[in-house]
């Protein structure tokens, strides 16, 4: 069996303002992920979401300097959910996946061990 656990976080101002970043930076990596297999696709290239993640770390990442302020779990992650939705997309289970929208996506992010802001 599962639990799960909604908790109310209490937190600082510039907590605040972080928690809406590393949101932000969630969707930006999971569509930039979407975008580039697209582009994979489209090319004719072999690709996985394994690929996209190495290229990421090893190419876009070090080009924005404010990604280095977010905890790096949180594109890890993105790209787990990634790979989660294209498998359930290949097993007939779901649609492929989308872009996520801001406004219409639920802002969320995960990590795994204890995120120090």
């Amino acid at each position: 069996m599962q639990l799960g656990f909604k908790t109310k976080v209490k937190v600082t101002l510039v907590q605040s303002q972080l928690l809406p970043q590393h949101a932000g930076y969630s969707h930006w990596v999971y569509n930039w992920a979407i975008a580039t297999i697209e582009d994979f696709y489209q090319s004719g290239v072999k690709h996985s979401c394994n690929d996209a993640r190495k290229f990421y770390t090893n190419h876009v990442k070090p080009e924005y300097a404010w990604m280095n302020q977010i905890s790096s779990k949180v594109y890890v992650y993105a790209f787990e959910q990634l790979k989660a939705a294209y498998k359930r997309f290949f097993a007939q289970i779901a649609a492929l996946p989308t872009f996520k929208k801001k406004g219409k996506s639920k802002d969320s992010f995960t990590v795994e061990t204890p995120l120090t802001l």
